[in-house]
């Protein structure tokens, strides 16, 4: 039988408000090990260069250019500058 088995077994054997007080402190035992180990810092500088590969022969001009236009096809057009005021009795005002 496994350390963890043994662990399991002895614990379901206490009371609740035990096993309660088990948990509480195998948190705080827990959080006091992860806050003790630290973590490597990390720059964003790391990331510089990844994907460049992929833009290779592309003309970002172009690139640009063409996703503009794939928008203005996708959004619609406002033929007019400022929309309509809303009708009288859509503004909550009483006939």
């Amino acid at each position: 039988m496994s350390n963890y088995q043994e662990v399991l077994l002895q614990a379901q054997s206490l009371t609740p408000e035990e096993q309660i007080r088990l948990i509480e402190d195998l948190s705080s035992l827990i959080r006091q090990q992860v806050t003790m180990t630290p973590k490597p810092k990390r720059s964003i500088l790391e990331l510089r260069g990844l994907g460049k590969a992929i833009w290779n022969g592309v003309d970002a001009q172009e690139y640009v250019n063409q996703e503009r236009d794939i928008m203005s096809a996708k959004l619609p057009i406002i033929k007019e500058p400022h929309p309509q005021p809303l009708p009288a009795s859509r503004r909550g005002a009483k006939a």
